[in-house]
């Protein structure tokens, strides 16, 4: 993923904290430019949350400000972010037509349970929307009235595995449209 840093202090050097979906930083790289490119693996959720704090010359780090989700691409296409200390960044993103996306479901694939995200770019909150699990077959394992709010929503799944490799399906639909259907599978 490639960034681009603007920093009116020029520090010398800068902290990049990457995160996916949980709380704690998966990654942090220290960089000395402010366009830096990282080559970043992580685990199957394709959000990333990224912060930036500027390096003085004695090694004193500044705050992280202004994380931003970004999604970062499975193939080699670069996306460009840019952070700013006063302003909101800006994020280069191709959101659905209704701002809804829904999101690899992780860990996948699974033993027990895994988590079905979806994110919501939109300021709309949506109490009309459900969510489907199916087996490859049809079946419905689970179907459930689900509230979609501002940004990454999350809904546990569990499932008792049989020590067999299992594909699963998810669906979202909201106010009797479909947003996006994905598949998941079983760890064997």
């Amino acid at each position: 993923m490639s960034l681009k840093i603007t920093d009116a202090s020029n520090a010398p050097s800068y902290r990049i904290a990457l995160r996916s979906l949980t709380n704690d930083w998966d990654s942090v790289y220290t960089v000395s430019s402010k366009t830096p490119t990282i080559a970043y693996v992580g685990n199957s959720s394709t959000v990333r949350y990224v912060s930036v704090a500027a390096v003085n010359a004695a090694g004193a780090e500044s705050l992280f400000l202004n994380e931003v989700a970004m999604t970062v691409p499975t193939t080699t296409a670069k996306q460009t972010n840019s952070f700013f200390a006063l302003e909101r960044p800006v994020m280069a993103s191709a959101a659905s037509q209704s701002g809804i996306n829904v999101l690899p479901n992780y860990p996948n694939p699974f033993d027990e349970s895994t988590y079905v995200v979806l994110k919501n770019d939109s300021d709309a909150q949506y109490n009309n929307a459900y969510l489907t699990i199916r087996k490859a077959d049809d079946t419905v394992l689970e179907w459930r009235k689900v509230q979609i709010w501002s940004g990454i929503n999350e809904y546990i799944f569990s499932y008792k595995n049989e020590r067999k490799i299992e594909t699963f399906y998810y669906r979202f639909e909201v106010d009797g449209q479909a947003i996006g259907t994905n598949r998941m599978m079983t760890r064997y």
